[in-house]
């Protein structure tokens, strides 16, 4: 209940409503007071006051009574909808997958540090889609939506602790790591000498063979090279469209990256200044007359590319476990070693942190030479005509008193 206290001034009076609730989880009175003109705000206030602590009393529930996968409904409804991260999206879905496992039905309190422990050495012994091991960045971020949760559950529940956060540090996973994979000069000719003689099995029936293999020879060295020109991704590549190539100066094209998912679809744009090797690759693009046709045609998707790159780079040495993602960690590498400064190649590659483009950089002893060299150069200093002209004219002043 709240009562409304009369507070009389020098010039007028003033109205102070007082309210009080008790607090569920230490049981101590909370008091509150605002201070109003009019009787009538005050009234209003402490109405709202006690409005709000039925809404409470509501929805206060024991924590041993609420299940996972009925906080994460909440937590994605009340929380995540209401965000404009490009990436919530991907949230979402780890948030489901956890939902719909079997740790979906334990209780918060259930769900201890040990619980995650063996979820982290289960997860290890899993595999993806092609067969390879779950990525320790992957094991990370499905962690990371759950300490997410704890700690937006904290706000109201004061009693709960964040298992994740008492993880110990040797038991979490290591997330990405430098990726050490290089694309010499020399494995570059070679990988697109390989995709240009790329017949691309799947998908083409054999009545097509003839009309599709000679284009596809020559896409996919192209589309490869343009990626160790551009560090553009792979989607973004396939899915530009003659309006996003603008021919000024400098050329440059609009990527676009898309992540889509069942509740939600994101996008971001870029500008990527092309060089002019980049430039040489797209030049037949000039000839496309619709606006909304991609550059590389529609025969192309990223499993044809992605299988054909993998089988190439198998026969390559020192290249046998590279994919067509390795272009991007090339391309960046290369435009490190060239002395780029870092907030252009984050421009260029569409990266948002520091962090996630150091990730990218792989140096080589001899990529570095030319940082080297720079700083071995001597440096000239060249004295300005202005102080050397004081400074002879001082001089002079100086012999004739002298004299």
């Amino acid at each position: 209940m709240g009562t409304v206290v009369v507070r009389a001034g020098k010039k007028s009076k003033s109205f102070e409503a007082q309210a009080k609730r008790t607090d569920p989880i230490t049981g101590k009175v909370v008091r509150k007071t605002s201070t109003f003109k009019s009787e009538r705000e005050a009234k209003d206030w402490i109405a709202e006051f006690e409005t709000e602590i039925l809404k409470s009393k509501v929805k206060e529930v024991s924590c041993n009574e609420i299940l996972l996968k009925t906080a994460i409904e909440d937590y994605i409804t009340q929380k995540l909808s209401k965000l404009e991260k490009i990436s919530k999206g991907d949230d979402i879905n780890r948030l489901n997958k956890w939902k719909e496992s079997k740790y979906g039905e334990y209780s918060l309190p259930q769900l201890s540090y040990k619980v995650f422990m063996s979820y982290v050495n289960d997860r290890r012994k899993d595999n993806n889609r092609s067969g390879k091991p779950i990525a320790e960045q992957t094991i990370k971020h499905e962690l990371q939506v759950i300490s997410n949760l704890f700690e937006w559950l904290m706000i109201e529940h004061e009693d709960l602790i964040n298992p994740i956060k008492r993880i110990p540090a040797n038991r979490k996973p290591n997330g990405s790591r430098e990726v050490d994979i290089r694309i010499s000069r020399e494995n570059q000719m070679l990988l697109l000498q390989g995709l240009a003689s790329c017949k691309g099995k799947e998908g083409i029936k054999q009545k097509q063979v003839e009309t599709l293999i000679s284009k596809q020879r020559k896409m996919y060295a192209t589309i490869a090279e343009f990626a160790i020109e551009t560090a553009m991704r792979q989607g973004e590549i396939l899915r530009l469209k003659k309006k996003d190539l603008h021919f000024t100066k400098p050329v440059y094209v609009t990527a676009t990256d898309f992540r889509t998912t069942k509740e939600v679809t994101a996008a971001y744009t870029r500008a990527v200044v092309l060089t002019d090797r980049a430039r040489e690759l797209l030049q037949f693009a000039v000839n496309i007359e619709d606006e909304n046709a991609l550059i590389f045609g529609e025969d192309f998707n990223e499993l044809k590319l992605t299988t054909a790159f993998t089988e190439i780079a198998k026969t390559i040495p020192g290249m046998e476990t590279a994919t067509f993602h390795s272009t991007r960690h090339e391309a960046i590498s290369r435009m490190v070693e060239a002395g780029m400064s870092r907030e252009n190649i984050m421009k260029i590659s569409g990266h948002k942190t520091s962090s996630q483009l150091n990730r990218y950089f792989n140096a080589r002893p001899e990529g570095l030479s030319n940082a080297i060299a720079v700083m071995n150069k001597p440096v000239e200093i060249k004295p300005e005509k202005r102080l050397y002209r004081r400074w002879f004219y001082y001089k002079q002043f100086e012999c004739r008193l002298g004299g």
